[in-house]
């Protein structure tokens, strides 16, 4: 997976997926990636020594359906499609950027 997205866990707040709009971004953390939410939805990287860092791919909703989204990566990949009832991302939140 691609680490070229610009964003650090303290950029991110776990977020209900339901919550994204258009022009949001969301990061995937890459296989393996070992992180928890505290409170507010604060993110830290997790790891048996040291936090680890967040990598993985980072998506921007373009279009948003009712639950269905389509959304585009850094990679310039795209997907369109609907998260589960319930599913959490880690949302790229001015709140986080300002904090981190």
């Amino acid at each position: 997976m691609s680490t070229d997205h610009p964003y650090t866990w303290g950029d991110v707040r776990e977020r209900p997926a339901d919550e994204l709009a258009v022009g949001d971004t969301w990061v995937n953390p890459g296989t393996g990636a070992a992180y928890f939410a505290g409170e507010g939805g604060r993110v830290h990287g997790a790891g048996i020594v040291h936090e680890m860092p967040m990598r993985g791919i980072a998506w921007t909703v373009t279009a948003r359906e009712g639950k269905r989204i389509t959304a585009c990566s850094q990679t310039g990949a795209t997907l369109t499609g609907e998260f589960p009832a319930g599913h959490r991302v880690l949302v790229v939140t001015e709140e986080g950027q300002a904090d981190g």
